[in-house]
C-alpha cells in the first residue's frame, strides 16, 4: 500500500515548485469550493497554460540577425 503513496510523493516533489505551486493550490481551491470536477479543472488549466505561453511569447524580445531579420530560433522542416 505504500508504493502508490511513494510514487505520488516523488511526482509531487518534481512537479511542485515555486513557479507552479500557486496554480496547484488555485485548482485545489476551485475544485473544493465550486465543486468543479477534476476534468473541468484540467481543461481550465490547459486553457490558462496556452494563454500564458502566448502572452509570454509576445512579450519576449526578438533576436535580430546581421541582416536585420528577426530569428525566432525555429527550424523549418
Amino acid at each position: 500500500g505504500i508504493i502508490p503513496a511513494l510514487g505520488f510523493a516523488m511526482l509531487a516533489r518534481l512537479l511542485i515548485n515555486k513557479k507552479v505551486a500557486p496554480y496547484f493550490f488555485l485548482g485545489f481551491v476551485l475544485m473544493a469550493s465550486l465543486k468543479i470536477p477534476v476534468t473541468g479543472i484540467a481543461i481550465l488549466g490547459a486553457i490558462v497554460a496556452v494563454v500564458m505561453v502566448n502572452v509570454t511569447a509576445l512579450n519576449s524580445p526578438r533576436i535580430t540577425t546581421e541582416q536585420g531579420v528577426s530569428d525566432d530560433d525555429e527550424d523549418d522542416f
